[in-house]
């Protein structure tokens, strides 16, 4: 059996998933998960600041102990914010300089496709759906018609990237559901999407279903994976949640400290999924591109 360290390096969360590989599949052991905000303040200059690359290096560093106290075979991706940042070559050098870890910027579409396998691995009959990943800095979309893939696409918008264009000085709801639905209308593929149900993975979409619970003074937190969520419940959700301030979603709804500013932005783009597919309801799903990795990896297409 082989033990993997599986790290996964987002615009605002540095994952690790350490898993055993084994004849019948992986075992997961345990996951750890850093806000790190890496993309914070890049659209002002479109490079990495200091500070987020600070925050990221340490937790990449913390990782990396725990990876080798288990004799983990390290294994590193970074997505969206080092993809587009103009500095993000200097930032993996960096990396391997001060946490001895060797960074692979995958692409869009690499990244569709991952977060495809992960949902196979943790819904196997799903058969037709859509599949939508808000991340930080991108949005992955992913058709899947009788089991298989039949498109995939990386649009250039996420929960972070939303944030500081529409929501941070003030919120401007209008002009960033107008730039979410101009890209959205650009994609052939979410013709062949209609009426389909939307399978939702990332921060945002895990967030959900504890402030569902929470609004609706639930004694009992929901199981995440599986929850689901109508359009008018989502509805409902946003417009709560725009009522109150960063520090109110604290305090109320007790979401993190790292989310409760973006969270407004992770979650219009999949209303406005629901509300242009006609789809009768969004599933939470936890697993997705380490998950689609190690997937791969048990079978032995992924090395």
């Amino acid at each position: 059996m082989k033990k993997i360290a599986l790290i996964d390096l987002g615009s605002n969360s540095a994952r690790m998933s350490v898993a055993e590989l084994t004849d019948s599949g992986y075992l997961e052991l345990f996951r750890r998960r850093e806000m790190v905000r890496l993309s914070q303040g890049m659209s002002l200059t479109g490079g990495l600041q200091e500070e987020p690359q600070r925050r990221a290096i340490a937790a990449l560093i913390s990782f990396a102990q725990e990876a080798k106290a288990e004799n983990a075979k390290i294994l590193a991706v970074a997505t969206a914010a080092v993809r587009r940042a103009k500095n993000g070559g200097e930032f993996c050098a960096r990396v391997l300089a001060e946490a001895g870890i060797t960074l692979e910027v995958i692409s869009g579409k690499d990244e569709a496709n991952y977060d495809f396998y992960g949902v196979v691995s943790a819904f196997p009959d799903a058969q037709d759906c859509l599949i939508a990943d808000v991340g930080g800095g991108s949005t992955e979309l992913i058709l899947a018609q009788n089991g298989a893939m039949q498109g995939k696409i990386s649009l250039p918008f996420g929960a972070m990237t939303l944030t500081d264009r529409y929501f941070r000085e003030s919120q401007d709801l209008a002009s960033a559901k107008e730039e979410v639905l101009s890209l959205y209308r650009e994609v052939g593929l979410l013709e062949s999407a209609k009426g389909l149900p939307l399978i939702a993975l990332g921060g945002s979409a895990g967030a959900l279903p504890y402030i569902d619970a929470r609004l609706t003074r639930l004694s009992v937190l929901p199981d995440v994976h599986g929850y689901i969520i109508t359009p008018e419940r989502l509805t409902a959700i946003l417009e709560e949640l725009l009522s109150r301030t960063p520090e109110e979603r604290i305090a109320q709804l007790q979401l993190e400290p790292g989310r409760a500013d973006t969270i407004c932005a992770g979650i219009l783009p999949l209303l406005l999924l629901l509300q242009e597919l006609n789809s009768p309801s969004l599933t939470v799903c936890t697993a997705g591109l380490r998950e689609g990795m190690l997937y791969l990896m048990s079978r032995g297409e992924l090395e």
